[in-house]
C-alpha cells in the first residue's frame, strides 16, 4: 500500500510519497489502472519528493513502463525528485532499455533512493492538478 514517511527536521524537511508495485500482504503486481489511481494519490497529497518501489517486481511490462513514463513527466512538471528501486536485473535492463533511466533517479536499495533525495535542493510542492 502507499506509505507516506514525514522526516524530522535535520537539514531539509521533506513529505516523502512512497508508492509500491506490488501488494505486500498478497505478493501481486498492481494492474496499471490501479496503480495509475494510487499515484494520483500520492502526488495529490504534495510529497516533495516520491519513491517508487519496484524491489519486489520481477518484470515491468509496457503498462508499467508507461505508468513510471507518466510518473517522471508529472514529477518532473512539478518540480518533485523522483526516485524508482529497482534491484533486479530484468527490470533494471527493461528500464535501462527503455531509456526511462534518463527521465529518474534508478536506485538498488531504498537506502540509496532516500540519501539520494536528501541530497536534492529543496523542491517545490507539485502544482494541484487542473480539470481540462
Amino acid at each position: 500500500a502507499d506509505q507516506f514517511v514525514r522526516r524530522e527536521p535535520a537539514g531539509a524537511v521533506q513529505r516523502l510519497g512512497q508508492l509500491r508495485l506490488v501488494e505486500p500482504d498478497r505478493g501481486r503486481k498492481l494492474p496499471s489502472p490501479v496503480l495509475r489511481a494510487r499515484a494520483r494519490a500520492v502526488l495529490a497529497d504534495r510529497p516533495e519528493a516520491l519513491i517508487v518501489d519496484l524491489d519486489d517486481v520481477g518484470f515491468c511490462g509496457s503498462a508499467g513502463l508507461q505508468v513510471l513514463a507518466e510518473l517522471a513527466a508529472q514529477t518532473a512538471d512539478g518540480g518533485v525528485p523522483l526516485a524508482v528501486v529497482a534491484g533486479r536485473y530484468p527490470v533494471v535492463r527493461v528500464v535501462r532499455l527503455s531509456r526511462l533511466d534518463e527521465a529518474l533517479a534508478l536506485h538498488a536499495s531504498m537506502d540509496d533512493a532516500r540519501a539520494w533525495i536528501r541530497r536534492q535542493p529543496d523542491a517545490e510542492p507539485p502544482r494541484p492538478a487542473t480539470a481540462d
